[in-house]
């Protein structure tokens, strides 16, 4: 049996609400977790601006995590496709102490096959129950969800349901008792000072798990290929949202925003938006963003009660103005409809500009139309917006990635971050746009490429716009009010008084329940 398990997020960014809840599940169960956090902030920059690839940790950190995990029955690894080869050293560093390790998350659900070639147990779907029984007993083969590599091949076990009640999940586990964290090129122990510094001033919560929606390049796709239950829309209750928002507010002083990340927040019904801007508003009352607006869902009823509730900031997905490009990616919606959104976005001003997600480099469409036809709708918009890019890749398992096998592509299609872009004349145009929301100046570029089609630009170009662009979301967040985006050094230097809206803010760490107490269950939709 495995007592003490080592659970390590190799993600760039601190959050990992998956992790943290299977720890806090795992804990529920009676097992103990190590948690290991390795975020690299720095890496986030070096892809946006100059366009590298994620690096591999150093020799000396795998060696403090290796001393860790020493210390523990087991270690489990949280994986991403960008992440494959870091993870793939790291766990030949664990190899030599003879512990068990398993691997879940995205990559071992969409490229199974792949991920034992970096361990000899996979977890494939959701990991709660699964990684508990594995607990129980690493060496039992026959768990549902596991994929497990023996000498005899691979064992491939049946999916079980996913989790219909996910109000009963505990609360995501933010320590810091148990818990490490990479702090410059240094494995240190978590502690309130850390914690603070690395939640910073806002907090992430999810309302939901799964998506609506099949998109041809998300792996989302390949999960609803999974049915029993993962082909369905299940949410939390309102009341387990504002539960837990409650409990991470208590964590740390300095969170006076919230973000709502889900894909399909929108797709929740009006009477859910209405009851959860009531009481959101009554119980928290802080700034908060939605990143999952989907334009078709989006009605003047659902945005008007989010907006009175404090919603200052959204993203949406837009993807492309081609038509073509829309369908091939299963995306809900039209053109005219995305339109009839962004009209409605703008009609609150008091919000910070619209985010809107673009996907670019596209080989499997007329490239070049696609972008030049995101680029004209784009400049066909009223009002003040700006987008966030992503360069197309194809990962394993998605509808997309089977498409893109009958054509010989650059593996740079496959192996590359999302985040490195073509450095053609479309893209700086775009780019143009995205930082400076001059229309003229995209215009006169749009005018080059026609007469010199799509030339190649220098590198520097792309960085200096991506440096223009995050000094002009920092006027525009602060403009309206909104500091959580904000680097840490620049936060001393700007009044922030979000945190004295909060009703609960004289509330302390240990005072407030780490798990739902109402005995209300979900239904999927």
């Amino acid at each position: 049996m495995i007592r003490r398990i080592a659970l390590i997020s190799p993600l760039d960014c601190f959050d990992n609400y998956g992790l943290r809840s299977l720890s806090a599940y795992l804990k529920r169960k009676g097992i103990e977790t190590v948690m290991i956090f390795l975020p690299r902030y720095d890496q986030i920059w070096k892809i946006a601006i100059y366009q590298n690839s994620p690096e591999p940790f150093s020799a000396d950190l795998m060696d403090q995590i290796r001393d860790r995990v020493r210390e523990c029955d087991a270690a489990g690894i949280t994986l991403m496709s960008p992440d494959r080869d870091r993870v793939a050293r790291l766990a030949a560093r664990l190899k030599p102490l003879g512990k068990p390790l398993i691997l879940g998350g995205v990559h071992p659900s969409s490229y199974p096959e792949d991920a034992l070639n970096i361990a000899d147990h996979i977890i494939v779907g959701e990991g709660y129950e699964p990684l508990y029984q594995w607990c129980l007993n690493p060496e039992d083969p026959d768990i549902e969800n596991l994929w497990v590599k023996t000498e005899d091949g691979i064992v491939r076990n049946p999916i079980r349901p996913a989790m219909a009640d996910i109000d009963s999940l505990p609360f995501p586990d933010y320590g810091p008792e148990n818990h490490y964290i990479s702090e410059k090129g240094r494995l240190v122990p978590m502690t309130d000072r850390l914690l603070r510094k690395y939640m910073g001033s806002y907090y992430s919560v999810f309302t939901s798990h799964g998506c609506p929606f099949r998109c041809s390049y998300c792996v989302n796709s390949r999960y609803s290929k999974l049915g029993k239950g993962y082909d369905c829309f299940r949410y939390h209750s309102v009341d387990y949202v504002i539960a837990e928002l409650k409990y991470c507010l208590s964590l740390s002083p300095d969170l006076e925003y919230v973000s709502i990340p889900d894909d399909g927040f929108i797709f929740h019904d009006e009477a859910y938006i209405e009851e959860f801007s009531e009481k959101y508003k009554r119980e928290i009352n802080l700034p908060f963003a939605v990143m999952g607006i989907i334009p078709s869902y989006l009605t003047e009823r659902k945005l008007r009660c989010l907006v009175r509730a404090g919603m200052i900031r959204t993203r949406t997905g837009f993807q492309s103005a081609n038509t073509d490009t829309l369908k091939s990616y299963r995306r809900p919606g039209l053109v005219s409809q995305f339109t009839l959104c962004h009209d409605m976005l703008r009609s609150y001003p008091q919000m910070v500009f619209p985010y809107y997600d673009l996907i670019i480099d596209n080989p499997l469409v007329n490239t070049e139309k696609d972008m030049e036809d995101s680029i004209r709708f784009l400049l066909s918009l009223k009002g003040r917006y700006t987008v966030i890019l992503y360069s197309l890749r194809m990962y394993r398992g998605t509808e997309l990635y089977e498409k893109a096998r009958a054509f010989d592509l650059d593996p740079w299609y496959y192996h590359s971050h999302y985040g490195n872009y073509s450095r053609g004349l479309l893209t700086f145009i775009i780019m143009v746009i995205q930082a400076t929301g001059f229309k003229p100046l995209a215009r006169l570029l749009l005018g080059v490429y026609k007469r010199l089609g799509n030339v190649t630009l220098p590198p520097f170009l792309f960085t200096l716009m991506i440096g223009v662009w995050m000094a002009r979301q920092g006027v525009e967040h602060v403009r309206k009010g909104d500091v959580s985006t904000i680097p840490r050094y620049l936060k001393p230097f700007v009044i922030r008084k979000g945190r004295k809206k909060y009703p609960g803010r004289a509330v302390k760490r240990g005072e407030v329940p780490d798990h739902y107490c109402s005995n209300h269950r979900t239904n999927p939709r």
